[in-house]
């Protein structure tokens, strides 16, 4: 299973859970509680960075110029002309 296929997996299964608890029967509650699952309010984004306790590894021009990525790979992990440093 694909990392992202497994997150959508998790929270459809927190939905039906989280939604086990209640029968609505007032339509205007129902139709509200829906549009608030809808928008994803009881589930955010997730959040991805980087643990700034990593150590710094060599940026990606030190790795075209050592031959360890292809010069190709080199211009792709770039923000504008700055090359990334991998952790």
């Amino acid at each position: 299973m694909k990392a992202f296929d497994f997150d959508h997996y998790l929270i459809d299964a927190y939905e039906r859970f989280s939604r086990s608890f209640s029968a609505n029967r007032a339509l205007d509650l129902k139709t509200e509680i829906d549009a608030q699952y809808d928008a994803g309010k009881f589930w955010p984004d997730a959040l991805l960075s980087v643990n700034p306790r990593l150590l710094a590894g060599p940026s990606v021009d030190e790795l075209v110029t050592s031959g360890d990525l292809d010069s190709g790979t080199g211009q792709v992990f770039r923000f504008g002309s700055t090359g990334l440093r991998f952790h």
